[in-house]
């Protein structure tokens, strides 16, 4: 049975293991990114990974964050988080040094995939999926198939604009858990942001943030906490939003819901879904099916491989 090199650069961690031609994964390890070393440090890092397993895979898949040119196997995009990663030629130096064949997808497309072909949303015709963290990514999958519009990018919708601002900039988990440490601290004590700059506030802001991960504050707003509670309810109702405004567009049979604070989708589910219900017609809400994702850690990875064998059959 075929093996093939699963690799999933995110911005904190790079996964990566063995995948089976059945998607199964065999092995699974991780290591940091180091994002702060740019784009060099982080080739350098996917190639040492695949010298430990060249020899025994027939093929080498990669997720990574940033926009990607599938043909060509290339990064034409990042953000500054990954300094000097645009124009990373990851299947050109690949395919070169290791005489394996490599094909490369963004990692929200990929876990879209996955959850397409492998998850929330087997079955289905179409699909939506987001994944809400530090930011948030889009994927839309129709009839097995990322859809990438007419120049790579398609589903960017962490960039849409929303309310003055953007969807991510209003709906991703760090605006909540960064809005929660600002109003905590304020709470402990009124004047602590007083006379500083824009800077220094915000650094003592994202020091508080350290006591108030997403994990403390869900925990914190089940015992009543009106500030958590509040904050959450306000991440919900952008989410609800944003989503209604891409259904109005794509239409889609279900969207599915990744990312890490997902794992509180007993809290997030029902208000979710009231949002979104609050912001569509009827008619599309009904009509419209609303999961959260199943493949969780393994999406990037099992996605990779399922872009790798979808490309190397066509």
């Amino acid at each position: 049975m075929a093996q093939y090199i699963a690799i999933d650069v995110g911005g904190t961690a790079i996964k990566y293991g063995l995948a089976d031609e059945n998607c199964n994964i065999l092995e699974r390890h991780k290591t940091p990114t180091e994002a702060q070393g740019g784009g060099p440090v982080i080739v350098k890092k996917v190639m040492d990974i695949i010298s430990r397993y060249h020899d025994k895979a027939d093929g080498v898949a990669i997720s990574t964050a940033g926009m990607v040119d599938t043909e060509k196997g290339r990064i034409f995009y990042a953000g500054p988080t990954i300094p000097n990663y645009a124009g990373t030629e990851y299947k050109q130096i690949v395919e070169k040094t290791f005489s394996l064949p490599c094909e490369v997808e963004n990692d929200v497309n990929c876990a879209g995939l996955a959850e397409a072909l492998l998850g929330a949303g087997r079955g289905c015709e179409s699909m939506l999926c987001l994944t809400v963290g530090t930011g948030i990514g889009g994927c839309f999958v129709l009839n097995g198939q990322v859809y990438h519009g007419h120049s790579g990018s398609g589903c960017e919708v962490g960039y849409m604009h929303m309310r003055g601002s953007s969807f991510e900039q209003l709906g991703a988990t760090s605006v909540m858990t960064r809005s929660v440490s600002r109003r905590k601290l304020l709470e402990s004590d009124p004047s602590a942001l007083d006379g500083l700059d824009e800077e220094a506030a915000a650094k003592k802001i994202r020091a508080n943030q350290r006591n108030w991960g997403g994990r403390d504050i869900f925990d914190a707003a089940r015992c009543g906490d009106t500030i958590c509670a509040e904050e959450i309810d306000k991440m919900c109702d952008v989410l609800g939003q944003g989503i209604a405004n891409i259904c109005y567009v794509l239409n889609p049979e279900i969207v599915v819901l990744g990312g890490g604070v997902m794992a509180q989708k007993e809290y997030l589910y029902p208000r979710i879904r009231s949002a979104m219900d609050r912001y569509l017609v009827s008619s599309i809400a009904e009509n419209t099916r609303l999961a959260m994702a199943e493949r969780e850690n393994d999406a990037g990875m099992t996605g990779a491989v399922l872009h790798f064998l979808q490309r190397q059959k066509t």
